[in-house]
Formats: C-alpha cells, sequence, structure tokens
C-alpha cells in the first residue's frame, strides 16, 4: 500500500528516522507516484518526539516558490508544542479513564458495604427486640446479676447497630442513593428543636448548652431529619470532647445569601494535623483513642455528606486546649419576618 510504504511515502520516513524532510521537486525522488496521487508539489514535515519516539508528523505542502530550511524551523516549534499538547490530552485521557474505574470500584465497594450491612441489620434489629422483652422480664424473673449481664450486651448490641446504620449511611452516599426529602424549613425550627433535645444529655455531663439564634429565621430548601441528624452529630461530639463544666452554644449567622450554623465547645480542642483528617470515613483523633472515648469515625463524614447533598460546605476551627467550633453553611431561600 502506497500510504504504508516507507519507501513510497515521505510521511512514513519522517516518521521512522525521526528527521525533518523537505521536498520541492518529487521527479528526482522515489515519492512520485504519492505527488501523483495526492497532487502534493512540494512537501515539508518535521515529527512529533516523545521520549525518543515519533507519535506523528506535522505536514505542510503545496507552498509556492517551494519550502527551504527557514521554513521547518517555526513547523519544528510547532510540532514541538503539539507533542506536549498531545501528550497532556493523553495523560488527561489516561486520567479520566483512572477516575472511572476508582468510581467504579468505589461504587462496587459501596454497594457491597450496603448489601452486607442491610443482611446484618434485620436479625440483629431481631435480637435487639427479644433482648429488651428478657431484660423487661417478659420471659420470667431476671435476677440483678442477669439484668446486669443482660445490659452489657444490649449496650453492645445497640453499638453495633449504630455502626450497621452509620456503614449503611457512608454506603448510601458513596452511591449516591441517599434520600433528602427538601422542604422549606425554618432553620431556627431546627436549632430550637435540637437545642431541646440535646439539653438533658448536656445536663447528664453538668455542660452548658446554649442556643443563640438570629432575630429573622432564615428559610432554606432542606431534609429537617438530615439537617437534624447533621447538628447532633456536632453536639454530640462537643459533649464527648469537653469537661464537666464547660460550655456548648448552638448558633446559627447570616453571610451574605448563605445561612451558617455552628456548635462551639470549650473542649479540647483539635490538632492542626488531625483537622487534615477530621471528616474522612473511620478517622479517630489521638485523643479520643487514647480517653477511650466511643465512636465509629463515621459521624463527621455522614454530616460532610449530608450537607454536600444540600449544597452546602462544612469545616471546622480549632486550637488544641482551647475549643472548637464545627460550622456548615447552606444557600438560603428567603428570611422571614421578624
Amino acid at each position: 500500500d502506497l500510504y504504508l510504504d516507507i519507501n513510497r511515502n515521505p510521511v512514513k520516513w519522517v516518521e521512522k528516522h525521526k528527521k525533518p524532510i523537505i521536498i520541492n521537486d518529487f521527479s528526482k525522488t522515489s515519492y512520485r507516484n504519492f505527488s501523483e496521487q495526492t497532487h502534493i508539489k512540494s512537501f515539508m514535515a518535521v515529527p512529533l518526539i516523545q521520549r525518543g519516539k515519533a507519535i506523528g508528523v506535522l505536514c505542510l505542502f503545496n507552498k509556492e516558490g517551494g519550502f527551504s530550511r527557514k521554513d521547518s524551523q517555526p513547523l519544528e516549534t510547532l510540532a514541538h508544542q503539539a507533542t506536549i499538547t498531545i501528550l497532556n490530552a493523553r495523560i488527561h485521557e489516561r486520567e479520566k479513564r483512572t477516575i472511572q474505574k476508582l468510581k467504579e470500584v468505589d461504587k462496587m465497594k459501596a454497594d457491597f458495604v450496603a448489601s452486607v450491612s442491610h443482611e446484618l441489620r434485620s436479625p440483629l434489629t431481631t435480637i435487639k427486640g427479644y433482648l429488651d422483652l428478657v431484660i423487661e422480664g417478659e420471659g420470667g424473673p431476671v435476677t440483678e446479676t442477669q439484668s446486669e449481664f443482660l445490659s452489657i450486651v444490649d449496650q453492645s448490641s445497640t453499638r453495633l447497630l449504630n455502626l450497621i446504620n452509620d456503614l449503611l449511611m457512608v454506603a448510601k452516599i458513596e452511591s449516591d442513593k441517599l434520600r433528602i426529602k427538601k422542604e422549606l424549613l425554618s432553620v431556627n425550627d431546627i436549632l430550637e428543636s435540637v437545642s431541646k433535645g440535646m439539653l438533658p444529655e448536656a445536663k447528664k455531663k453538668k455542660l452548658k448548652l446554649v442556643l443563640r439564634v438570629v432575630k429573622n429565621s432564615p428559610v432554606i430548601d432542606g431534609d429537617f431529619d438530615r439537617l437534624e441528624q447533621v447538628i447532633v452529630n456536632f453536639i454530640s461530639n462537643a459533649i464527648k470532647f469537653t469537661e464537666a463544666g464547660g460550655s456548648i452554644e448552638l448558633f446559627d449567622t447570616i453571610k451574605e445569601n448563605k445561612v451558617v450554623i455552628g456548635v462551639k465547645d470549650t473542649g479540647i480542642g483539635i490538632s492542626a494535623e488531625d483537622k487534615k483528617k477530621l471528616f474522612d470515613k473511620f478517622f479517630r483523633s489521638d485523643d479520643a483513642i487514647i480517653k477511650n472515648i466511643k465512636g465509629t469515625g463515621l459521624g463527621l463524614a455522614i454530616a460532610k455528606g449530608i450537607v454536600e447533598q444540600h449544597k452546602g460546605k462544612v469545616w471546622v476551627e480549632s486550637t488544641q486546649g482551647k475549643g472548637s467550633t464545627f460550622y456548615f453553611s447552606l444557600p438560603i431561600k428567603r428570611q422571614t419576618a421578624a
């Protein structure tokens, strides 16, 4: 074939020898047939070289008066730039394929976790239900020692059920299957509901829980239960990491067209290193491990996923030994009247 034969196609010659070529008179070369079939009278080509290998050929042809060596210099510069562009495009395409494969693997992993967690949750829910009946004496009298043992089993089964529920939630977020039932909500209503619900837990640890809301409550488009879950997680963490006698403040504020909701505590704070990984799945700080504070390391990752599904952002500000403030922002629909 003419176009594949190195002796009859000057493009193939440039590709093989990795050198520029200029032909202004095809009659004196072995490329006469090439000229006749392509109607090319004058020809100049330079190779596109990447790591010593020709990945293409850049050609110009039919210049009036023919080509000179001076013409090849700008073409070689253009070929160099074209090589870089092609290389970048290939790297970008390779990265896109890699990212797509990783997404597919993540989705398979999330689906697997969701499936296994669901299968575990059903029998565990049944076990816990019957365990509650036994504790309540439905199966007959329970001695004090038996009650103590059953209480330990109940606490462990509750922790396990919470872990399974968290794993299911993470799997749904990662596979984009988390159901968000959006409606117009008053932010202050959410904060007041959470504050009332968390007050007994704060008092149990001798902590002061303060609610401070803006005068005109912002209205957002969101899922009440999911957003309440985020705030409850923030306050639960604040309670865990704040010593008795400390305080926790739940507040909201307006910044441009967003409402910022925050939970501020007087707890032990977070190191700069830990702040970088705080919202990663399964991350637990050294303080949490040393102080044997219970947790799955999934709560903040879930909170981040829920906020992002609401087109919001989550972050933390903290100084070790001086407390922390967890924030998340959401777009405002409007503000209610005072």
